[in-house]
């Protein structure tokens, strides 16, 4: 007799469904299981070919709808088909391995309360591995069956947590509680979405529980039938819900607080990243946000299946740590701190981490220990350059009022500047032997490279010049149709970023003063560092993931970018390029370079007065059709070594060799020394978080006054530097980043 029912809704997706049945197939005992597919008029002719192809090849039963029904109805159809079998219901995007089937069933009968099991998956919401209510990618390096592996194997505490709903990708369900609860609730959640938990929180009522499996892990692709209307029926399944059972959205939101799993997902985390056949590279920077931010953030999006990142920041107080295990997730869970005194435990968890290669992307912030990484872990290490910290005090090559030092950077004048070169990390022999000893330092751009060898030639030998990875996923594109308007209207410049004194905002409040009542209007996407004269349209701070449709929302002619220092690569840049827009670019920094090829671009000196600029936007308004040329040069000599533009997809990961065998018990021993050293150091318990939130706080205040008229008035009145002062003492994130905290 069989005792367990396994019913596959069936709508959409041909490959997902045929993933998930021969996962079934391969992973079933055929003699306790029936396998019941419901075909809820499938509008995809192959898929329900397939379907009656492969019911017939495994014997499964196949139940054909003779009118779509939704999923809520499909699901009740197929819990139906018998009356006295335990039930397992599974999306056709999910695939199993292994004995799921029993370690879910045994779960279920170790205690008679409890009514339906879920195991974890990357996308389950509350039962979601690695980062907990986050969809996830898997593990790089790790397949689904050896994640479940650990899970069903190792030891990490009890088998299973009582949670206050089960999650329908993959739920096993009592026969006894669904005659007893009911089915799921077609008048009332339809085409489906939120029946599950509501016929969870129905069996709390009646007595029963709901539990999440913490031995089994099955992988969930997530939206294939309802892809196009996930947000609305989400909403509405909320709505449903809370009218339903008042109690739910509290129960929920106080499981996630207390999330019992925790250390359960925090062992088998450890673990994974030690025997990951992938690389695991070690990235150290600052905690400053802005460009080095983004650029670990697009290096972990672009290596998202192949390399495991673990960042390594510099901590709130001197001389302390912060270490993030997880760069694809938002979540604290996976952060952790470590004082002065335990520099000794961060290198023990480094070394369970199994860590192959260390990137070096800023050290502002470290003392010189940071520097000792490689020796200590005996790993090989490159360094990335960003700007010109480990030159200048100002990473920025300018002085107090912001404006740009000159390129002769071995100059008399600023070997005398005691603000600058007795700065200059490269003098200290520590620093000098470290850069000299890794094995590539990467340049954003042949500016950058040549501004920085004049300094430190003797890393020439192993330098390599490659634009950031947004180049190799979003080209620039180099149009033949410019957007410059042709009906009359006034013309739209616009800026887009953080403007400070170096990035030009005197300029373009100068300019755009000067140019008032004419056809031109200028546009700030972004904000300056003191409110800007209202003859500049200022649209505040933006979040980066609607920076494209409020660029296309603004619609400029032109994007002008009025820096004057040489920066070293500028996303601002990538994003008005690879959306099409002609620029307006200084001769100096990364900018002249990455417009080359570009026909709409023009190239102007880099330290043009207001009356210049003036001049030059009123020749655009008159003679747009001639506007655009690129013939002026850098200021400094180009003369470098070529940009590899396919670094970061053929090369970036050749300096790390075979990856280390663990040796047979290592990786217990490791994770469990890891693991003892991380269990009690959650970033979300230290104090020091919640001090800065609270200096983040007054920031924000501070920043909305200064953008009323009086106070702004006051601001002009405080020279930069004390403003620069009073902003790192609050933080030392870029603004635009505490502005948009949630």
């Amino acid at each position: 007799m069989k005792n367990i029912d396994i019913v596959i809704p069936v709508y959409k997706g041909l490959d997902e469904t045929i993933a998930c049945i021969e996962s079934v197939h391969d992973s079933i005992d055929p003699g306790l299981v029936n396998v019941i597919i419901v075909n809820d008029c499938s509008p995809e002719i192959e898929l329900t070919e397939y379907l009656r192809t492969i019911a017939k090849k495994y014997k499964f039963v196949l139940i054909e709808n003779e009118k779509n029904l939704g999923f809520t109805g499909t699901a009740n159809h197929g819990m139906t088909y018998h009356d006295d079998t335990d039930v397992i219901l599974l999306n056709s995007d999910v695939e199993v391995v292994n004995d799921w089937v029993e370690r879910l069933e045994k779960i279920a009968y170790s205690d008679s309360a409890i009514a339906t099991v879920t195991p974890y998956s990357n996308n389950a919401t509350i039962c979601s591995f690695p980062n907990f209510c986050e969809d996830n990618l898997l593990i790089a390096g790790v397949s689904v069956n050896a994640i479940d592996n650990i899970f069903s194997e190792k030891n990490f505490g009890p088998n299973f947590v009582v949670v206050p709903t089960g999650v329908g990708f993959c739920m096993f369900m009592k026969r006894a509680a669904i005659k007893d609860v009911g089915l799921l609730d077609v008048d009332t959640f339809g085409r489906g979405y939120g029946e599950e938990n509501d016929w969870c929180q129905r069996a709390i009522k009646k007595g029963w529980k709901n539990v999440h499996a913490l031995n089994t892990f099955v992988y969930h692709k997530g939206g294939v039938s309802f892809a196009d209307e996930q947000n609305p029926r989400k909403i509405r399944a909320i709505e449903l819900l809370n009218k339903l059972h008042p109690n739910y959205t509290q129960d929920v939101m106080q499981f996630i607080a207390r999330d019992p799993a925790y250390e359960s997902r925090l062992q088998a985390y450890l673990f994974l990243l030690g025997v990951s056949k992938a690389p695991s590279i070690l990235l150290v920077s600052h905690k400053l946000g802005g460009g080095v931010k983004k650029h670990i953030a697009d290096l972990a999006s672009f290596y998202s299946e192949k390399v495991n990142f673990i960042l390594l920041t510099p901590g709130e107080e001197e001389n302390s740590f912060k270490l993030k295990l997880n760069l694809y997730s938002n979540s604290l869970k996976y952060e952790f701190k470590f004082n002065k005194n335990e520099y000794a435990s961060l290198i023990a968890v480094l070394k369970a981490l199994n860590i192959d290669l260390i990137h070096y992307h800023h050290t502002l912030g470290y003392n010189d220990c940071v520097l000792a990484l490689p020796v200590t872990l005996s790993k090989r290490y490159i360094i990335t350059i960003h700007d010109y910290y480990l030159i200048s005090h100002n990473p920025t090559l300018t002085d107090e009022k912001g404006y740009f030092i000159g390129d002769n950077i071995l100059s008399n004048s600023y070997h005398n500047d005691a603000n600058s070169i007795q700065h200059c990390l490269l003098k200290k022999s520590s620093y000098n032997n470290w850069l000299v000893g890794a094995d590539e330092v990467i340049f954003p751009s042949k500016d950058c490279c040549n501004r920085f060898k004049k300094f430190a030639p003797q890393i020439a030998s192993k330098s390599v010049i490659a634009w950031h990875p947004d180049y190799g996923v979003y080209p620039n594109k180099y149009s033949d149709n410019p957007r410059i308007s042709r009906k009359g209207d006034a013309l739209k410049v616009l800026v887009i970023g953080a403007l400070s004194k170096e990035k030009g905002a005197d300029n373009l409040e100068g300019v755009a003063y000067a140019l008032r009542g004419k056809k031109i209007e200028f546009h700030l996407m972004g904000y300056a560092y003191r409110q800007l004269d209202s003859n500049v349209i200022t649209h505040g701070p933006y979040d980066e993931d609607k920076a494209v449709s409020l660029l296309n929302e603004i619609s400029p002619d032109v994007v002008w970018f009025p820096a004057i220092w040489p920066e070293t690569y500028s996303y601002t840049l990538s994003l008005a390029i690879q959306n099409d827009y002609p620029v307006i670019v200084p001769n100096i920094g990364a900018f002249s370079e990455r417009v080359e090829m570009n026909k709409f671009a023009r190239v102007i000196q880099w330290d043009s007065t207001v009356e210049q600029l003036t001049l030059l936007f009123e020749d655009l308004i008159s003679n747009a059709d001639g506007f655009f040329k690129n013939d002026l040069g850098n200021i400094l000599d180009s003369s470098c070594e070529e940009l590899v533009p396919d670094f970061y997809e053929y090369y970036y990961l050749s300096k790390i060799g075979k990856k280390d065998i663990i040796h047979r018990g290592d990786e217990n021993s490791n994770s469990s020394i890891a693991y003892e050293i991380l269990l009690t150091k959650s970033i979300n318990l230290n104090k020091t978080t919640h001090l800065a939130d609270y200096k983040e706080r007054i920031f924000v205040l501070l920043w909305k006054l200064s953008q009323k008229r009086f106070f702004a008035y006051l601001m002009r009145n405080i020279p930069i530097q004390y403003q620069k002062k009073i902003k790192r003492l609050l933080s030392r994130k870029p603004i635009h980043e505490i502005i948009n905290r949630k």
